[in-house]
């Protein structure tokens, strides 16, 4: 059988099999079979504690119950020509249809209950996958990943998740808070990938004006519009080959949500006031701080570019989930900026360590980081307390 984007079965299988939370896991089901051109949507019942996965035209209805002990098949087992098609488990699937499904629909359930099966054995054996035992430790990672700084198991486990992507050119979405180093991701991705002896370029979705933004990205011919005084090439063509990165993408109007979509779709260009068409040939790494889901279900984001970009998604932990790397960060930065700065590097006092172990860092690495620059460029001989921001101080 032939799936397309199996590469979202990576996704699936870590959610189903690491992730405890019903609903977590059916929204994970309901994404990934999206992925083979249908549409489905989460729905919950309060008569009804069974998590259901909808067909968004109400004719295909796949729910997954997620109860493991103590239950049996159903009594009902539906016939394919009536229904649709039944698959059962120690824990129960079934799909309800007004129609036939596909060979291809057959095979992709199928994948699902074995992802199923597993987690349920795991349950009654206590035993994690093996998979998951590799990623405890980065000396087990492919690549070694220099510039992000960090041991603790969430991070790894996203690393682990970026060895497998990075050979292929699959599209990537990051998604993570401010400051939790979205872009260095991106820049691992096309550093170790195959593109890697071709052009990385990216751009801040959020900081142009929607026309300004278009050539930009798309270029501009002479005369399209006051001020181009000649033609010049845009972000995606100087990409041709490489990677573009596509950060603050959840800022971007719908207009240009348009736009994008038809160059991902088709690897087509068009200059701003041309009209010839270019072709390109780019990998491209999209980065947000916003629930895209959320904004395609309020209607700020293409619902058809949500599910072409998020091919495989990267979610980056907050520094609140790492703090074992906390004092790594803080060692590394330290060093890094007395180089830079010029100034030799000071004792620190723990009582400083243990107010950075303390405080949250909502705006997250990037706080932490120009965090070590006052302390950097105000301490004396020693770094204590009286150099740190009274928030970190004040932190109870």
């Amino acid at each position: 059988m032939e799936i397309t984007k199996i590469e979202c079965l990576a996704d699936l299988s870590t959610t189903i099999l690491e992730n405890s939370d019903m609903l977590e896991r059916t929204k994970a089901v309901a994404a990934f079979l999206q992925n083979f051109g249908e549409e489905y949507f989460v729905a919950i019942t309060q008569q009804d504690p069974t998590t259901k996965v909808l067909h968004k035209s109400h004719n295909k209805k796949f729910s997954i119950d997620w109860f493991w002990e103590n239950k049996n098949t159903p009594q009902h087992c539906y016939s394919k020509k009536k229904y649709g098609y039944c698959i059962e488990a120690q824990q129960i699937i079934y799909i309800e249809s007004k129609k036939d499904f596909s060979t291809q629909e057959v095979s992709v359930f199928t994948i699902i209950r074995n992802l199923l099966r597993l987690k349920n054995k795991q349950r009654s054996t206590g035993k994690t996958t093996s998979a998951k035992k590799r990623v405890v430790k980065r000396s087990a990672l492919n690549y070694a990943y220099k510039e992000i700084i960090g041991q603790s198991a969430a991070l790894v486990l996203q690393l682990a998740k970026l060895d497998k992507i990075i050979p292929s050119n699959v599209p990537v979405l990051i998604q993570g808070e401010s400051g939790t180093g979205k872009e260095l991701i991106a820049r691992a991705i096309h550093m170790y990938g195959p593109r890697k002896d071709q052009q990385f370029v990216g751009e801040n979705c959020a900081a142009l004006a929607e026309t300004l933004l278009e050539s930009e990205l798309f270029g501009h011919v002479k005369g399209a519009f006051t001020g181009a005084v000649q033609s010049r090439k845009g972000l995606f063509e100087h990409a041709d080959k490489g990677t573009i990165f596509l950060d603050e993408i959840g800022d971007m109007s719908l207009n240009m949500q348009k736009k994008l979509l038809r160059t991902l779709q088709n690897g087509e260009i068009r200059p701003v006031g041309g009209k010839t068409i270019k072709n390109v040939d780019v990998r491209v790494v999209a980065a947000t701080n916003k629930d895209l889901k959320h904004e395609v279900e309020l209607g700020n984001f293409r619902e058809d570019l949500f599910y072409r970009l998020n091919v495989v998604t990267i979610q980056l932990p907050s520094l609140r989930e790492r703090e074992n790397d906390i004092l790594l960060l803080f060692d590394f930065f330290y060093k890094k900026i007395c180089c830079e700065m010029g100034v030799e590097e000071k004792p620190v006092d723990s009582e400083v360590r243990d107010m950075f172990l303390q405080y949250k860092w909502p705006g997250n690495i990037r706080e932490l980081q120009n965090e070590v620059r006052r302390i950097v460029a105000l301490c004396d001989d020693v770094v204590n307390a009286e150099v740190v921001s009274e928030n970190i101080k004040n932190v109870k």
